[in-house]
């Protein structure tokens, strides 16, 4: 399971996502007992639920990606996505080829993508979701992939929509937009312990504007109970298009890329 979202303003266009990961084994464990969050992690004979996924990816300089579903299928899209336009052929051209023909989609497995970019200085999301086998260019200034119990869409939404008129006449600049949503969706997945159905870790982001690809500015969070007498920090920042984050809680640090959840029966 996963909850990514995204939206657009007339300057910028935004992804969030956990960084939670599935994993259905026989085999399945996972030697850790919390999350860097402090969250309970989920390790029996039949399923390990962590945190070590990046969901968000960059395709080129004012373009991503967020991804749901199938881990490996997804990855697979995205390599897809990547490489192909690298040997120049227009992205609008290789979302059509997957809607019409689910490649190179796996047989038997789903995913769904938002993909994020500027059009011609234009801000634009795209929906595709291979259960539909449809592509969605739209003027909706949200959308939301993956699947939750918890009411993460209203609860998102209304986060982002907060910020969409002046506060108190302040007009908030993109980048402490995206920052402060992704800092409330954070609140939220540890204070509902959401780890347990499949959604957590670590929460991050990027926006993009006339600039290009722009991540989420390096964020120290403090953890505390019983007033300051008992605190926790966990240090993260986006280096080489990768997450870096170092937790007191865990005493461990690691980075998290695209290729850290590479394996069979991986969902994200």
């Amino acid at each position: 399971m996963t909850f990514c979202f995204a939206w657009k303003n007339d300057k910028a266009v935004f992804l969030v996502a956990d960084s939670a990961v599935t994993v259905f084994s026989e085999q399945s464990s996972v030697n850790e007992q919390c999350s860097s969050f402090g969250e309970p992690v989920v390790s029996n004979k039949n399923i390990s639920i962590y945190d070590g996924a990046l969901k968000i990816l960059k395709i080129y300089a004012n373009c991503a990606v967020a991804i749901a579903g199938d881990s490996d299928s997804a990855y697979n899209i995205y390599d897809f996505l990547y490489e192909n336009y690298e040997e120049g052929i227009n992205l609008n051209a290789l979302i059509s080829l997957m809607a019409k023909s689910n490649l190179p989609l796996e047989k038997g497995k789903s995913v769904s993508l938002i993909i994020a970019r500027l059009e011609n200085n234009k801000p634009e999301l795209i929906l595709w979701e291979s259960e539909k086998s449809e592509t969605i260019y739209s003027n909706q200034n949200y959308f939301h992939i993956g699947k939750t119990i918890y009411d993460f869409t209203g609860f998102a939404k209304t986060s982002v929509d907060m910020f969409r008129k002046p506060i108190k006449g302040v007009i908030f600049d993109n980048s402490r937009i995206l920052n402060s949503v992704i800092a409330i969706y954070q609140a939220l997945v540890i204070f509902c312990q959401t780890m347990q159905e499949g959604v957590g870790g670590l929460i991050n982001g990027l926006m993009i504007d006339s600039e290009g690809v722009k991540w989420n500015s390096d964020t120290e969070y403090m953890l505390y109970e019983h007033g300051m007498k008992n605190n926790n920090w966990i240090t993260v920042g986006e280096r080489d298009e990768g997450i870096c984050l170092f937790s007191n809680i865990t005493k461990k640090k690691f980075t998290i890329f695209n290729s850290t959840t590479a394996g069979s029966g991986l969902e994200s």
